[in-house]
């Protein structure tokens, strides 16, 4: 609107509102001498004249001093007056000095009163103080030294490889220093040797199954229809262990025959035959014991019976000899013995002198061993080798530990 006199504008109202029959609200910015108001006309038929309500909203703010002028710019071109908005119940203000503080507001929410103050947390109680640590105790005056224990077994838990040789039929004193037996008595000279050794009974059968089972069964003869059935030997309590074992016979025809006869074997000579649990495929012809030996793949026991002439029972001592020394040149060379190896010669039976040779060959070199024993302290030295159960009499008996090393 173009700035004009006061009373010029009221007329301009008053014409063009003033036969208005409806009531009529009309906002108008009005400036009188450079101060500028905004005014509100409401005509009502209800009235005589006009109705005027001025309201200024706020003095225009007092200009502050004006610092010192720069180079004055080029004018701005006063822009057109913007477009009203909506109107609200206030318009919106134009370009004027600072608003005036508000009105407080009309009846609405009561104000939301100020939150209680919090609660003062509970005082924590204090840590109990910690006890003072005990002393530790000193120590005790070392105790004296016990007395010696005995002799150890001759490291026996060491030995791992077994073998038995049975020869037959002769005194110690038949063999021992005889000149028909050179290599035998070599062996003699260089390993252990017994004094005072004997068989348990005769004829050869019961010697045999003592050797084996702990026990003679009972037997007087050399019969071949025995059985024994469930009776524990050397055989089955290795095979229980876990131990391999061979039995190897000169001649058997077949593993684990029961024959009585064929050409050089005989039943009687192999204990085996008559415990029907150990008999069977360890039960082998001495052919494979060559074949075991060249491939290094003896077992850990072996019982080794030679035929009748090479064990001396049809046979002559020379005989004998020359059977040790074609068994045992190899087997001494062998890594099964060289892996703690012993061998045991044997015969099962005197002929009188109430002695047998045995003889001991093992690293422990040549001793002598003077103590009285039989065939069940030989089964007891093999069972306690192999840390097994002592069977019947080898319980009681007295061992070859001592010749061992």
């Amino acid at each position: 609107m173009k700035r004009i006199g006061s009373s010029v504008l009221i007329m301009i109202i008053f014409i063009m509102f003033g036969s208005a029959y409806a009531s009529t609200k009309i906002h108008c910015d009005i400036t009188v001498n450079g101060k500028s108001s905004h005014t509100i006309i409401i005509m009502n038929k209800k009235h005589i004249g006009i109705n005027v309500v001025c309201t200024v909203t706020g003095a225009q703010g007092i200009a502050g001093v004006s610092g010192p002028s720069g180079p004055i710019g080029k004018a701005g071109t006063t822009g057109p007056s913007g477009i009203q908005g909506p109107r609200g119940e206030q318009g919106v203000l134009g370009p004027i000095g600072p608003v005036g503080p508000q009105g407080a507001s009309g009846i609405g929410a009561g104000e939301r009163g100020p939150a209680g103050p919090q609660g003062v947390p509970g005082a924590k109680g204090e840590t109990g103080a910690q006890g003072p640590v005990g002393l530790t105790g000193s120590i005790g005056p070392i105790g004296p030294i016990g007395p010696e224990g005995p002799p150890g077994s001759n490291s026996t838990s060491a030995i791992a490889h077994v073998m038995v040789i049975m020869e037959e039929n002769r005194s110690r004193g038949e063999v021992i220093g005889s000149p028909e037996m050179p290599y035998f008595n070599s062996l003699v000279a260089q390993y252990g040797n017994t004094t005072s050794w004997s068989g348990v009974s005769h004829p050869s059968l019961p010697n045999y199954l003592a050797f084996i089972s702990g026990s003679t069964q009972g037997i007087k003869d050399d019969g071949t229809g025995y059985s024994f059935p469930s009776v524990p030997t050397i055989g089955s309590q290795l095979s229980e262990a876990g131990i391999s074992w061979k039995a190897y016979m000169e001649e058997l025809p077949s593993a684990g025959s029961t024959i009585a006869e064929s050409g050089g074997y005989v039943k009687k000579h192999n204990p085996f035959a008559y415990f029907p649990e150990t008999n069977g495929p360890n039960v082998v012809p001495a052919s494979e014991f060559q074949e075991n030996v060249l491939n290094s793949t003896l077992p850990s026991f072996i019982f080794y019976t030679p035929n009748l002439t090479n064990d001396g029972h049809d046979g002559s001592n020379e005989n004998v000899d020359a059977s040790l020394k074609n068994l045992l040149s190899t087997v001494l060379k062998s890594s099964w013995y060289a892996n703690r190896g012993v061998i045991i010669i044997t015969w099962d039976e005197d002929e009188g002198e109430g002695k047998v040779a045995t003889v001991v060959i093992s690293a422990g070199g040549h001793q002598t061993l003077s103590t009285i024993g039989n065939h069940y302290g030989t089964l007891a030295t093999i069972e306690d080798l192999y840390k097994l159960p002592l069977l019947g009499a080898a319980a009681s008996a007295t061992t070859l530990l001592p010749l061992l090393p």
